[in-house]
Order: structure tokens, then sequence, then C-alpha cells
């Protein structure tokens, strides 16, 4: 699905590769993490043509990892 790598660089943190680059970094993301036990927030950060970070929160503002993320990217290619 377009995904070169996917690697878990710090808590709450994933840095995903695209495969096939957009064609600036003006494409939309949006990333749902998921928990059975904790809400959690994730923002996009660092988002180029090519890669982006997504950052995952607990409900306490810290950084934490969820049991699941779901990620999606649209936009020119």
């Amino acid at each position: 699905y377009n995904i070169t790598s996917l690697a878990d660089t710090g808590s709450g943190q994933i840095t995903v590769t695209i495969a096939t680059d957009f064609s600036s970094s003006a494409w939309a993301g949006l990333a749902t993490p998921g928990s059975v036990a904790t809400d959690f927030s994730a923002l996009l950060t660092s988002k180029a043509a090519g890669s982006v970070i997504l950052n995952c929160f607990n409900q306490g503002g810290s950084f934490a990892d969820a049991t699941a993320m779901d990620f999606a990217a649209f936009g020119d290619q």
C-alpha cells in the first residue's frame, strides 16, 4: 500500500517511509491510534514528500505507544 518501511523511532513515535513520493509535502494525512486500556491522540509531524512521523499521546499528554495505529495519506504523486 505504498509504504516502504515503518520504524519505531521512540516512545509513541513511528516514522513512515512512503514508496512513491508525493509531489510535495502538501498532501493530506490522518492517523488513528487505538488501545484497549487508554484513550490516545495522534499527530502527524515532520511531513515531507516521502516520509512522515506519527506521534501518539496518552490522555496525560505524554508520548505513549498504542496497541494499534491506522494511517492514510492522500495527495498528488
